[in-house]
């Protein structure tokens, strides 16, 4: 006896209207800083971000909540923070 499948199955959906919880910091940082450097909990880049010639403040959009390192280049200042919901969207690295 067949069961009648054929072709491609559905997606099988666990939740749905779920999505993750997602945060935007503004950065300030040092004078004279040309990238800033986005690292997560496991030393992973996440971001790499030019930064304009002049520029003391970086919006780092949509990072997850968990654990960061944020570097200023060529200074190598850097912070760790965790990114909870109800933390300060405002980081300064020393600007």
């Amino acid at each position: 006896m067949s069961l009648g499948t054929t072709g491609v199955p559905r997606s099988l959906v666990l939740a749905s209207g779920v999505a993750p919880s997602l945060v935007t910091l503004t950065v300030t940082v040092p004078r004279g800083t040309t990238r800033l450097i986005v690292q997560d909990e496991h030393h992973t880049v996440v971001r790499d971000m030019a930064v304009d010639h002049g520029a003391t403040e970086v919006q780092v959009d949509d990072l997850e909540m968990t654990a960061y390192t944020l570097t200023a280049q060529p200074s190598g200042t850097n912070l760790t923070i965790g990114v909870l919901p109800d933390m300060p969207t405002k980081v300064d690295l020393g600007g």
